[in-house]
């Protein structure tokens, strides 16, 4: 992987963390994620107004908003139920098992020696504490926030592979993430549209959920640029090192637990990222 690539993925982890973090602190998650669609939303609508667009690439824009309902929904939940700490690293590990397997599987990509390294040593990073985690003992509303954060995994992992294809049939990325975000919106409008919701969010985060669109979009704009010209597997893994600074903000500012586990899974991935950028 290229060094340019590698600091623009990060730039986009940034921007990604940044989002989940102001999702965790709004009052209805879910609520708040479909404020922050409809913005970036817009655009979308008027990219379908005047744009064209073939076939295939409407196909492919429509699927994938059909998981990005799912994935909002999932990870909604499961920052209602679980810490910032637990599920951005869960979710990160969980999405880049299923992305690195539909790369091999669907796309053809073959890492590396040194790349497969990397992506192990990120996989584990992000894996270890999540394991560790399932083995003890949880109550209903802790094992809710697990299963939510297994399956909002799966849908960040199941996306990533569908967008690696479905970016490279037309030529701005911009108009792909948009229309995403469009069709997202309408998908979860039946759900989240109510006056009074949308007033008590407002009370609570204010203009926050336009920062959060300015993160969504920047992050997703910048993950499938980077994805034109870098295997999935070596994109989805370097991007796992938002853990880094998720458990970073998750101790001093959240006041969360992290521990030794923790502590191990960041040099894994650290190590996983320095690979990476070699390969």
């Amino acid at each position: 992987m290229q060094l340019q690539s590698l600091l623009i993925i990060l730039l986009g982890s940034v921007f990604h963390l940044g989002w989940n973090i102001l999702t965790k602190k709004g009052r209805d998650q879910l609520l708040f994620l479909w404020l922050a669609l409809v913005i970036p939303g817009l655009f979308g609508f008027f990219f379908l107004l005047f744009e064209r667009y073939s076939q295939t690439t409407h196909l492919f824009i429509f699927a994938t908003s059909i998981i990005h309902s799912l994935y909002f929904f999932l990870l909604a939940n499961a920052y209602h139920y679980a810490d910032l700490s637990f599920v951005y690293p869960y979710c990160r590990g969980i999405g880049t098992i299923v992305a690195t397997i539909g790369g091999i599987l669907f796309l053809g990509e073959s890492p590396s020696v040194l790349g497969w390294t990397g992506i192990s040593l990120a996989l584990s990073g992000t894996l270890i504490e999540p394991i560790l985690s399932l083995k003890s003992k949880r109550n209903a509303l802790q094992k809710k926030g697990i299963l939510f954060t297994l399956f909002t995994g799966i849908m960040i992992g199941s996306y990533l592979v569908l967008d690696t294809r479905g970016i490279r049939t037309l030529e701005r990325s911009v108009d792909y993430v948009a229309i995403m975000f469009f069709y997202s919106s309408l998908m979860l409008a039946p759900f989240v549209f109510r006056f009074e919701r949308i007033k008590n969010e407002w009370k609570h985060s204010g203009m926050k959920p336009f920062l959060g669109s300015a993160f969504m979009a920047g992050a997703y704009a910048i993950i499938l640029l980077a994805m034109q010209t870098t295997p999935v597997s070596y994109t989805v893994s370097a991007r796992a090192s938002g853990i880094i600074l998720s458990a970073l903000y998750g101790k001093f500012v959240f006041k969360e637990i992290v521990g030794i586990n923790r502590v191990i899974a960041i040099v894994f991935i650290l190590v996983g990222v320095v690979c990476l950028a070699y390969a």
